[in-house]
């Protein structure tokens, strides 16, 4: 997997929290079989996001972000020969009309 256990601490995973930018949650479907130490699924640069229960609106016209791709990834830890994602690197949450809402919030990891 070419982690370091001084870093497992910051990789994004299948328990992490993430948030669209308007209060939405985000899950990640993680296409890994590779479990960290914490018994959680690593999240890879590919693997994409789900939003629920985003409550934007435009012009009073609900326009909910329900998806999440990553734009930023660290190619110094793979997964399956994928890059991985860490605290700190960015996703972005669209609209069904792929329409960028603005950048997913990583809580927790």
């Amino acid at each position: 997997m070419g982690f370091e256990l001084e870093n497992l601490n910051i990789v994004v995973n299948s328990g992490s929290v993430i948030k669209c930018p308007h209060g939405g949650s985000v899950q990640v479907k993680t296409t890994t079989m590779s479990v960290l130490p914490n018994g959680k699924k690593a999240v890879k640069w590919t693997d994409p996001g789900t939003v629920s229960g985003c409550a934007h609106r435009v012009g009073g016209r609900p326009q909910p972000c329900v998806k999440m791709s990553w734009v930023t990834c660290n190619p110094l830890y793979t997964i399956d020969g994928v890059p991985s994602v860490m605290f700190g690197n960015v996703g972005i949450c669209k609209t069904a009309a792929n329409v960028p809402q603005g950048p997913a919030i990583i809580l927790s990891v």
